[in-house]
C-alpha cells in the first residue's frame, strides 16, 4: 500500500508518455490526466474484506488463466456476442459464480483494485483495435489505447507486456510517442517489448504476427536477424509448452512436408507441429483449424489424445472451441461445394449459411463481409440475421466500410461492373477502372487487379494509377506478371496484345523473352499444372 501511495503522489509530477513534437501534432496521442479514482486509495474496509472473494480471485485466474471453466454458447439461434459470454468460476468457498466474460469481469476487477495495471492491460486486451470498441468505467468511455495509456500514467511495471497491448491497438498508419519512442508503430512497439524483456516468449510471436502483416520475411533484433521461422522457435526455446509458437512454426514453413528441428533436437513438418500444438493446448481453436486446411477431405488424422479426426471434424471442432471466430465459419464454407452442406449443431449449412453466421458473430470484421459476397453471384440476394438484405455489392461496400485498407473488396466490387458501369462507394462514384485503382493503391503488389484492369482498359488508353504511374494494357499485364509470376491468366491476355506475325516476342521485365505459343503454354514451360483458376 504505501508503495501505491507513492505512485499516486509521483503521478502529478511525471508523465508516462508524452509527445516529442508537441501539442496538437495529429499523429501523437495525448494521455490523459491521471483518473481521480486514484484518490480513493487506500480502499474502504468493505473493499479489503471483497479482496477475498469471487472478483478478486477471477481476476488472478484471468491472468493466469487458471482455475476457469468458460461456456461459451453457439451463436446459431442468434445467440449473444463475445463479450456477453458467460464465465463459471469456482470461488475459494465452493460455490460458483456466474459471471459475463471478459469485460465485466474486468470492470469489477478494476472497480475493486483501481491501480491494479494488470487489469487495465488486460481489459485492452478485450476490445477491438484501432479504437473500434470501448469500455465504459465509472461514467467514462476507453478504447483500448486509453486504458493503454492509463496503465502507463499509474506506472506500469511490466512495461514490455504494455507496449505490446499498445502496439495491438494502432491501425497499420498509425504512430505514438511514449517515453524514448518517437513516432513509433506497432512493429516497433512490440521490438522494444522485446528489448525491454527477452525471456517473454510472447513477444517474439508477437513481433512475428506483426512482420507477417506488414508482408516480411526477417526483422532486425539488435545484433541478429530473425527469420519468422526463427521468431517461433527462440519462443519456444524458451517456453517450450507454447501452443502458439508451435502452430506458427508450422504456417511459417513454405511447405506442409518441409521439416524443422525445434530447441530439444526433434525434426518435424506442418502436421506434426499442429497436432503438437494440440497436444500442449486442447482448447487452441487455431490450431484445429489450420491442421483442417493441409489434410485432404476424406483424410482423417489421428490426435495424441487417441482422436481420428476428418477435415470437417477438425473445422467444427475449432468452431466448437471458439463459436465467436468468423474466421472458421468462412474456412468451412470455403471447404463446401456450391451445393453441398455440412452438418453443424443439428443444422444442414451451405457455404452461403455459414459466412452469413460468420458475419453475425463478428459484424465488424471486413474478410467475412468480402467472402459473403464472393459467394452471392447472379443477384443474388441474403437476409442477415440482423433484417438486412444484401447482395453481393452492398457486401462489397461494407467490407471497404469496416476496413478501407483491404484491395480484395475494392478488387471484387469491380468485377461485379459492367465494362464503363459505376458504383458509389461511401458517397463518392466510382468507374470501374477507379475501383482498380483504389485495390491497386491499397496493395501495389496486388497482381489480379493489374489484369482485370487490362481487360477493361480499351485499346490504346492509358490508366493513371494514383502514385502517378501511367500504363496501358500491355504494361498492366507486365506488371501483373512482375508481381506474381504464376498469374497464368496475365500470360495468355499479354499475347493478346502481340501482332499476330511470327517471330513477335515480348520481353518481361525480369528479362524472358515470350513469343506467342510460350505465353499460351506457358504453364508446360514452367512444369506447372493447373487445375481452376
Amino acid at each position: 500500500q504505501q508503495q501505491q501511495q507513492q505512485q499516486v503522489q509521483q503521478t502529478d509530477q511525471t508523465s508516462a508518455a508524452t509527445a516529442s513534437s508537441g501539442e496538437g501534432h495529429p499523429s501523437v496521442y495525448q494521455p490523459r490526466a491521471p483518473p481521480n479514482v486514484l484518490k480513493q486509495w487506500p480502499p474502504s474496509e468493505h473493499v479489503q474484506r471483497l479482496r477475498h472473494t469471487a472478483f478478486w480471485h477471477v481476476e488472478v485466474a484471468l491472468s493466469s488463466r487458471l482455475q476457469l471453466l468458460a461456456t461459451r454458447r453457439s451463436p446459431l439461434g442468434g445467440l449473444p456476442r463475445p463479450e456477453r459470454e458467460i464465465l463459471v468460476v469456482r470461488q475459494s468457498s465452493g460455490k460458483r459464480s456466474a459471471l459475463t466474460l471478459p469485460r465485466d469481469v474486468y470492470v469489477n476487477a478494476y472497480s475493486l483494485s483501481p491501480l491494479c495495471v494488470s487489469v487495465l492491460i488486460n481489459m485492452s486486451l478485450t476490445l477491438k483495435p484501432e479504437g473500434r470498441e470501448s469500455i465504459e468505467i465509472n461514467g467514462e468511455s476507453f478504447t483500448g489505447r486509453e486504458l493503454c495509456w492509463r496503465a502507463m500514467e499509474l506506472g506500469a511495471n511490466d512495461t514490455s507486456r504494455l507496449f505490446s497491448a499498445l502496439g495491438r491497438q494502432l491501425s497499420k498508419r498509425q504512430r505514438v510517442s511514449v517515453f524514448h519512442l518517437v513516432e513509433a508503430d506497432e512493429l516497433v512497439l512490440n521490438v522494444e517489448a522485446i528489448h525491454m524483456d527477452c525471456e517473454n516468449a510472447q513477444g517474439f510471436i508477437s513481433v512475428d504476427y506483426v512482420i507477417s502483416q506488414q508482408g516480411k520475411t526477417r526483422i532486425d533484433l539488435g545484433p541478429y536477424c530473425f527469420s519468422r521461422i526463427q521468431l517461433c522457435l527462440e519462443a519456444l526455446r524458451l517456453d517450450p509448452q507454447y501452443a502458439m509458437a508451435m502452430n506458427n512454426c508450422a504456417t511459417n514453413l513454405e511447405e506442409h512436408t518441409d521439416t524443422v528441428m525445434l530447441p530439444d533436437g526433434q525434426h518435424m513438418n506442418a502436421r506434426q507441429l499442429y497436432i503438437t500444438a494440440i497436444e500442449k493446448d486442447p482448447r487452441y481453436s487455431l490450431a484445429f483449424s489450420n491442421l483442417a486446411w493441409i489434410i485432404q477431405k476424406k483424410e482423417k488424422v489421428k490426435l495424441k489424445d487417441g482422436r481420428d479426426m476428418s477435415q470437417m471434424d477438425l473445422f467444427r471442432e475449432a468452431i466448437r472451441l471458439d463459436p465467436f471466430n468468423s474466421l472458421y465459419y468462412s474456412n468451412l464454407g470455403h471447404m463446401l461445394k456450391p451445393k453441398e452442406t455440412v452438418l453443424l449443431d443439428g443444422k444442414q449449412l451451405t457455404a452461403i449459411d455459414l459466412n452469413i453466421l460468420a458475419v453475425h458473430v463478428d459484424p465488424s470484421n471486413s474478410s467475412s463481409f468480402n467472402n459473403l459476397g464472393a459467394l452471392l453471384k447472379f443477384k443474388l440476394k441474403v437476409k442477415l440475421k440482423d433484417g438486412r438484405v444484401v447482395d453481393d455489392r452492398a457486401c462489397y461496400c461494407e467490407a471497404i466500410r469496416l476496413d478501407d485498407t483491404s484491395a480484395l473488396p475494392w478488387n471484387n466490387l469491380a468485377l461485379t461492373l459492367p465494362d464503363g458501369g459505376t458504383y458509389v462507394v461511401g458517397g463518392r462514384e466510382y468507374t470501374k477502372l477507379e475501383l482498380y485503382a483504389e485495390a491497386i493503391h491499397r496493395c501495389d503488389t496486388f497482381s489480379a487487379s493489374y489484369n482485370n484492369a487490362a481487360v477493361c482498359l480499351p485499346a490504346g488508353e492509358y490508366m493513371t494509377l494514383k502514385d502517378g504511374r501511367r500504363l496501358n494494357k500491355e504494361l498492366l499485364y507486365l506488371t501483373a506478371i512482375d508481381t506474381d509470376a504464376l498469374n497464368f491468366r496475365a500470360y495468355r491476355n499479354l499475347r493478346s496484345t502481340m501482332q499476330p506475325q511470327n517471330g513477335a516476342v515480348v520481353e518481361l521485365f525480369d528479362g524472358r523473352r515470350l513469343n506467342r505459343d510460350q505465353l499460351s503454354n506457358i504453364e508446360d514451360m514452367m512444369g506447372v499444372t493447373v487445375e481452376d483458376e
